[in-house]
């Protein structure tokens, strides 16, 4: 089953964290990370804003064009794109979509109740 996008891309940057800022020109408008799930399916990660802080992922499944979610941070952490996404892949694989997206929700209302 395909994995829910609004649900890929908070799974990414919990998988990142915070991190130092990264710079403009690095950054900006810039393609980040390309992963290709099964079903010929590809995720683009790409960053735009003047501070490069608007974080956007790209689902782009055959036939049925582009689902975008965009994130947006004061900062965006220099990241390991690759080794992220490819953690988010196996917990979702493993788990499956719904499993961890009820684990990710648990796991906030634990820190809002701290």
């Amino acid at each position: 089953a395909p994995v829910p996008h609004d649900l890929l891309l908070p799974l990414l940057l919990d998988e990142l964290g915070p991190g130092p800022a990264t710079t403009a020109r690095t950054l900006q408008g810039s393609c980040l990370a390309v992963s290709h799930a099964p079903g010929g399916t590809a995720l683009v990660l790409s960053a735009s804003g003047p501070i490069g802080e608007r974080l956007t992922l790209t689902v782009v499944r055959p036939g049925r064009g582009l689902d975008a979610t965009a994130w947006q941070s004061a900062c965006v952490a220099e990241l390991d794109l690759h080794k992220a996404i490819h953690q988010v892949e196996a917990k979702l694989e493993v788990h499956g979509p719904q499993q961890v997206a009820l684990q990710r929700q648990t796991q906030q209302q634990q820190q809002q109740q701290q």
